[in-house]
């Protein structure tokens, strides 16, 4: 049928040699745009990785949408990813936070994972909310609806992870796996979660996006990594303690072992609260007082008419 999307069809190209020349292609292209705006043309990192943030989103929320592979879609989002992750590892090294160069590298794999992982988790909810709800109303249950949702939430945030992970260890390796991989991954959980509670909060597409966008770039910009100072309101952004235990720095206002435990809770707090508001969305309408709902298949149907001649 026209217009209905082919469940075997992938978004994604084969892996083949020619996928190989090309991402190595992307890649240096992003790399070199990113260069290009920021310091070429004068605009600087700030307003270059605005630009490139939001011809990210752009990009990723169009690939999420699209029913097929669409090479230029796919490849805009790769030039995109790399383009926006130049800006902003030059852009924290500018700034110079509490991290070195290759401590900013590594928790710029945990941003990224929690852009893909929110734009995910936004549109995710907001394409199934209609689903959802007749799922719960023809007897699936709000509850079991929200763990599907959730658990398909998680597991596209352990693909970002897999994702940004691979694009760190191919610009420039893996340094302290043992702390890099674990706060990607929480990164990535925690950004899902509020991508999927933005996108029960909001009804278009464009303000959850616009969101999401914002309280990304105010955690990433006023992070314990981007910024050198520290202030109490900072401490309370989502990955703030995972960025800490990325650099394996002392925050100063907790030992290492607090660091670590508010990150994992987070990570776990976030998810709760997302399902907390899907399942608020999803729960039948209380019937008004003094009303009693009656099942359709139990209705009075009309009174049969009288028989002819009485």
């Amino acid at each position: 049928m026209k217009g209905t999307p082919d469940p075997g069809a992938s978004k994604v190209p084969a892996i083949t040699l020619g996928f190989w020349v090309i991402k190595i292609a992307a890649t240096t292209l992003g790399e070199t745009g990113g260069d290009a705006v920021t310091m070429s043309l004068g605009l600087g990192y700030l307003i270059g990785t605005a630009i490139f943030g939001a011809l990210l989103i752009i990009a990723v929320a169009a690939q999420i949408r699209a029913r097929r592979f669409h090479p230029f879609l796919y490849w805009a989002v790769i030039v995109a990813t790399t383009t926006a992750g130049t800006t902003l590892a030059d852009f924290a090294d500018l700034l110079g936070g509490t991290g070195e160069r290759v401590a900013i590298e590594a928790n710029s794999a945990g941003w990224a994972a929690a852009f893909l992982a929110g734009v995910a988790g936004l549109f995710q909810v907001l394409g199934a909310r209609e689903a959802d709800r007749r799922l719960s109303l023809a007897g699936a249950g709000p509850v079991r609806v929200v763990i599907a949702r959730m658990a398909a939430a998680l597991a596209l945030a352990l693909v970002a992870t897999a994702g940004a992970l691979l694009a760190l260890a191919a610009r420039a390796g893996i340094a302290d796996a043992h702390r890099t991989i674990p706060a990607t991954a929480m990164f990535a959980v925690i950004y899902v979660a509020i991508g999927a509670l933005v996108g029960a909060a909001v009804r278009s597409e464009l303000n959850g996006a616009v969101v999401l966008l914002l309280v990304w770039m105010l955690d990433v910009f006023l992070g314990p990594t981007m910024a050198a100072g520290d202030a109490a309101l900072t401490r309370t952004f989502p990955t703030h303690f995972p960025s800490l235990v990325v650099v394996d720095a002392a925050s100063g206002h907790a030992g290492p072992v607090a660091d670590l435990v508010v990150s994992l809770a987070w990570t776990v707090t976030a998810p709760a609260v997302a399902a907390a508001a899907l399942w608020l969305g999803l729960r039948p309408a209380p019937a008004r007082r003094g009303t009693t709902a009656i099942p359709a298949a139990r209705r009075p149907g009309p009174a049969p008419p009288p028989p002819r001649g009485s």
